[in-house]
Order: structure tokens, then C-alpha cells, then sequence
């Protein structure tokens, strides 16, 4: 009975830090209303557990704006629109607005930062876009694999035009200050604090020895139950 004892009670303060960081993760993890989604890390260390390398920066111009994709996000300028994680195709100024090119669709902004509209290959567009630019009268071109489109006013509807003696804009080499901002956000935005508890919850923070640690402290914790019990049946 006493040997017994003595490996419940060594195993209880052996594996006590790895029982701590399981029960005080996993409630954290329970805990809905903390919205640990939505926070990030932002420690370098804890960034360079999950090795993520450069996030390098993607830059079309639009007017005076400049439109940036950066690891999952789109910037106008330096402030974050939305979370994509497809590239940048191009973009234009369309009247007061700037129309984005993506691979799948045409995302149609304010120069605020407010999503107008998306317009998708079967929900008005002819092809899917592989460049953007506009005419002298003001219409969007729209490059397809297969032909040249020319839109409406409202890109409501489109026909086929020549793709003779047409210019599409290339993309710009960011501004070495706007492109280490989106970088720095977009690195310090892309692990949520929940994707990091869980890690650690579960040891792959720190590799296979992590997982090997968390999974050793679970049967631990498994023996003090049964362990235990069994050394309180057996008092006089």
C-alpha cells in the first residue's frame, strides 16, 4: 500500500504544471462569451513557435489608393477591409468607388472601406477576371480566358469587345513604409488566441514532445483518479 501511495502522491507533483495548463486551457476554451476567436497573439515568441515566415505584400493601384493583400487580409492603404485568402487580380477607380479584381469575382468598395458589392462568374460576370483596367469612356474591361468583356454603367451587363490595343495594369511595388505596416498586422492577426490555447492544450505548441508531455500528463491524470480511489478504499 505504501509504494503505492508514494507513486500517487510522485505522480501528482510530477505531472502538476502539465494538469494546471490542461484544466486552466480547457476552461478557457470552454468560455464562449471570451471570444478568444477574435484575439490574436502578438508576442514573437509565441509567432515563431508556428514558424510563419514572410507575408509578403501584393499592391495594385487605384487612383491615389493603394489596395494591398497581405497573408488574409485586404488593406486600402494601410487599413484592413476584410478577410480574403485569395490574391489580387487588379484595380480601378470607378466613379467615387474602387472595383477590385479577385480570381472568382469583382469586389466593388467605397473608398471608406465599405463592401458595396461582389459580383460573381454566375451571378453577372461573363469569366472569371484575369486583368482589370478602364476605358476613355469610363467602362470596365474585364480580361477572361477567353475574350475581352466591356460592362454597362451599373456592370450589370457585358459584351464582348477587341482585345486589340488594350493596357492592363500591372501591380506596384509597395511602398517599403505601407508594406512593413501591412506586414506587421497581418503577421500579428493570423494567430487567434483560441488556435494558440488549443496548441497548448493539447502540446503541438511545442511539437511532438509537447504532444507526447500532454498525452503522458492525461494518463497521469487517469492513474491519480484510480490511484486514488483505490488507496481511500483501502483505509482502516
Amino acid at each position: 500500500m505504501s509504494n503505492l501511495h508514494k507513486i500517487h502522491r510522485y505522480t501528482g507533483v510530477g505531472s502538476a504544471l502539465l494538469v494546471l495548463i490542461l484544466s486552466i486551457t480547457g476552461l478557457l476554451l470552454n468560455s464562449a462569451n471570451l471570444e478568444l476567436d477574435q484575439r490574436f497573439i502578438s508576442n514573437s515568441w509565441l509567432l515563431n513557435q508556428y514558424s510563419l515566415g514572410e507575408f509578403p505584400v501584393q499592391s495594385y493601384a487605384a487612383g491615389d489608393t493603394i489596395v494591398s493583400k497581405s497573408g488574409r487580409y485586404l488593406y486600402l492603404n494601410d487599413e484592413v477591409v476584410s478577410e480574403m485568402n485569395e490574391s489580387l487580380i487588379g484595380s480601378i477607380v470607378l466613379q467615387q468607388d474602387i472595383l477590385i479584381a479577385l480570381p472568382n469575382s469583382l469586389l466593388l468598395i467605397s473608398k471608406e472601406g465599405e463592401i458595396i458589392d461582389q459580383l460573381f462568374d454566375y451571378s453577372g460576370l461573363p469569366e472569371r477576371p484575369q486583368a482589370l483596367t478602364v476605358d476613355a469612356l469610363g467602362l470596365v474591361l474585364l480580361k477572361g480566358q477567353n475574350a475581352v468583356w466591356q460592362s454597362d454603367t451599373s456592370l450589370s451587363a457585358w459584351e464582348q469587345v477587341s482585345h486589340q490595343n488594350i493596357s492592363w495594369p500591372d501591380a506596384i511595388e509597395t511602398p517599403s513604409l505601407l508594406s512593413e505596416k501591412i506586414q506587421h498586422h497581418a503577421r500579428t492577426h493570423e494567430i487567434s488566441l483560441e488556435r494558440m490555447l488549443l496548441d497548448l492544450h493539447s502540446g503541438r505548441l511545442f511539437g511532438k514532445i509537447g504532444e507526447t508531455l500532454m498525452s503522458l500528463s492525461t494518463i497521469a491524470l487517469i492513474f491519480l483518479a484510480l490511484s486514488g480511489v483505490y488507496v481511500w478504499s483501502r483505509r482502516p
